[in-house]
Parts: C-alpha cells; sequence; structure tokens
C-alpha cells in the first residue's frame, strides 16, 4: 500500500509541474501578444475571461471599433507539433461559443462587429532571442 501511495505523490508532482509550466509558458506567450497587439494600435480591454465554454485569452478593441476574440498558443518545442496544430475545430468551436457569449452578454448593446484571431509563437529554450510569431485574423470553422 505504502509503494501505491508513493506512485501516486510522484505522479501527481509531475502533473503539477507541468501543469504549473504549462502557465508559466502560456502567461509569457499571452504577455508577448498583448505587447504586439498595443504596438500595432490595440486596446487591451481584458485578459483570461471566463466564459462558461472557457478562457479568451485577449480581448482587444481595434482602432476602427472592431472587437477581437483572441486565442495565443505558445510552444518551447515542436514535440508536440507547432503551435497552431493546437488549434482544433473543437478548440475553435469552444473559442466561438466562447466569443458569441461574452459579445452577447457584455458586448452587443455596443453594437460592433468583431472576430476572432489566433496568435501562435515559438520560441527555443536554448536561444531566448529565437520567436516564430503568427497572428491569424478572421479564424473561421472553414479555415481548419
Amino acid at each position: 500500500m505504502d509503494h501505491f501511495i508513493e506512485e501516486r505523490r510522484r505522479f501527481m508532482g509531475e502533473m503539477s509541474y507541468h501543469a504549473m509550466r504549462n502557465k508559466i509558458v502560456g502567461k509569457e506567450g499571452e504577455d508577448i501578444a498583448a505587447a504586439e497587439a498595443v504596438q500595432r494600435g490595440y486596446t487591451i480591454l481584458g485578459r483570461n475571461i471566463r466564459t462558461q465554454f472557457g478562457e479568451i485569452d485577449l480581448l482587444l478593441e481595434s482602432r476602427d471599433e472592431e472587437f477581437i476574440f483572441v486565442e495565443v498558443k505558445t510552444r518551447y518545442s515542436l514535440k508536440y507539433g507547432l503551435p497552431s496544430d493546437a488549434i482544433t475545430r473543437k478548440k475553435l468551436q469552444h473559442m466561438c461559443n466562447s466569443a458569441i457569449s461574452y459579445y452577447n452578454n457584455k458586448l452587443a448593446w455596443k453594437n460592433k462587429p468583431f472576430r476572432i484571431d489566433v496568435i501562435t509563437i515559438l520560441k527555443d529554450a536554448r536561444d531566448p532571442k529565437f520567436m516564430d510569431f503568427h497572428w491569424y485574423e478572421n479564424i473561421t470553422m472553414d479555415l481548419l
């Protein structure tokens, strides 16, 4: 029985380490994306907004008053594929549902259009200067 408890503790420790690391990598990516958004002239209206369908990483407003719901995917290796590989049809459906829900509950009265963007960031842990950054605008289901 003690062996089982020890194995479980070791497993849970590894899980919490990976979960914590993913959270740190995700926050770093969101910080990079937010800085780029400001540099491009967008206004940040919110970060890590929770809805019943999931989380919205960034909520932006463009100069022409369009709302942009942004999903940020960051990776430090290609072990699990490119960051864009994580944007599956199911993930995109959650993004759409989150955006529509938030828009209808908080923004619809402003009567402005909105779109969904995806930002992917690939960094190299061995080379802090390396970064592959892509901003995909107006992502829709038919693009997958």
